[in-house]
């Protein structure tokens, strides 16, 4: 057990690759490959309970491994440094905070991928750089694109997600301004989209 491969998506992809991030977020998603089972991605996920910050993982059994669906969602617990506070600057909430690694079990479907530096201001990292593997912006955009698709593979509008929706239609007009490749952008929605439908 030394590294697990894994092929970050979504969202996270996104504010890796922009510039300057123009959006937050506070779950991580991945692709894993399929084979990988939950006993041997809990090996890699307990090491990084072991040398990093957080101060527990917890496993979402209620959305995970679930025979339709092949995701995997746990919680890294850490201790923020910013308190929630009221509007007389007293602390109403615990500081504990969460990230969720949203995690897809499936094979890459992406037709184009890179290998960039793990690189965000707002990120601790010690000196050693780290690469990692993400769609490029052509890429991206064909599965962001799937991900708003309202009556197909998307979030519907009926469903009370509404800042998931406008979330999605802000990545789809940032990317859209970036796109070098029409067709490496075509093959990942129609490739997207396959995956998404099954």
């Amino acid at each position: 057990m030394s590294v697990l491969d894994f092929i970050f998506k979504g969202g996270t992809s996104l504010i890796l690759l922009m510039q300057e991030p123009k959006r937050f977020s506070v779950d991580i998603d991945v692709l894993i490959n399929p084979k990988i089972g939950k006993e041997e991605l809990e090996k890699f996920l307990l090491k990084i309970e072991e040398t990093s910050a957080f101060t527990r993982i917890e496993f979402d059994e209620r959305q995970s491994y679930q025979s339709d669906i092949p995701k995997a969602h746990y919680k890294f617990i850490y201790n923020s440094n910013f308190a929630t506070k009221n509007q007389a600057g007293q602390v109403i909430s615990n500081p504990e905070r969460e990230i969720l690694l949203d995690i897809l079990f499936a094979e890459n479907h992406y037709p184009k991928l890179i290998t960039i530096p793990l690189e965000i201001d707002w990120l601790l990292q010690d000196d050693d750089r780290i690469l990692v593997t993400t769609p490029d912006i052509n890429s991206l955009l064909g599965d962001k694109l799937t991900a708003f698709a309202p009556n197909t593979t998307g979030i519907p509008y009926s469903v009370g997600k509404e800042k998931e929706i406008l979330k999605q239609l802000f990545d789809i007009g940032y990317l859209f301004d970036l796109v070098t490749d029409i067709n490496i952008f075509k093959q990942s929605f129609l490739e997207t989209a396959k995956v998404e439908i099954q």
